[in-house]
């Protein structure tokens, strides 16, 4: 009686024993549970079925940005003792504008710091008032290898250089008496140095 006895509460221990693990999910269920746990950072769109999270901002690659145009380079191209020999005046001051995108202009001061100037400047898109039949009082350059027109209500002498740019000397109402009155001749003489210095 005993012997059957022990046999039952062994056999009730085992049926509880598997009972028991029947109700325990299995070590790779476990493993499963926790990877999707930790991989899971949001809610689900059951209309999409994708992960409505977005991603992270610190990873999220920046937006590439168009690089900007080139501006005009330096136009200080003469020394002002260069300029002082062309033009027959004392230079006193040079100083250099250059917050347009599209012109650069050197200034070179004779008689004050602050008085009359010689403009030296570079003209991006410039060239297309050389050769514009818009422009009746031009007058055709030949002497400096490129494509010039001299205006002489402005006394100004226009120059293409690069790609559709150009090279200005403006002399103005103020430079009337350099050079004897051949405003002409001195802006030549300016923009055949500048181009040369352009040309490195």
């Amino acid at each position: 009686m005993t012997t059957r006895l022990n046999a039952a509460a062994v056999l009730a221990t085992a049926l509880t024993l598997l009972v028991g693990c029947g109700d325990q999910p299995s070590p790779a269920s476990n493993d499963a549970a926790a990877t999707a746990a930790s991989t899971h950072t949001g809610t689900a769109d059951p209309a999409a079925g994708t992960d409505t999270d977005t991603a992270d901002p610190a990873t999220t690659a920046p937006a590439a940005t168009a690089a900007e145009a080139p501006g005009p380079p330096d136009p200080c191209l003469l020394t002002r003792t260069e300029m002082s020999r062309l033009a027959g005046v004392e230079i006193v001051d040079a100083d250099t504008d250059e917050s347009s995108k599209e012109v650069a202009v050197c200034a070179y001061h004779f008689h004050s710091a602050d008085g009359p100037a010689i403009l030296l400047q570079y003209h991006k898109g410039g060239a297309a008032m050389i050769n514009n039949p818009l422009f009746k009082d031009a007058e055709k350059v030949t002497a400096l290898g490129a494509p010039a027109e001299w205006f002489d209500g402005q006394a100004g002498l226009h120059v293409a250089v690069g790609d559709g740019d150009a090279l200005e000397v403006m002399l103005g109402a103020s430079s009337v008496k350099l050079r004897g009155g051949d405003l002409k001749g001195l802006a030549v003489d300016i923009a055949r140095l500048a181009l040369t210095r352009l040309a490195g």
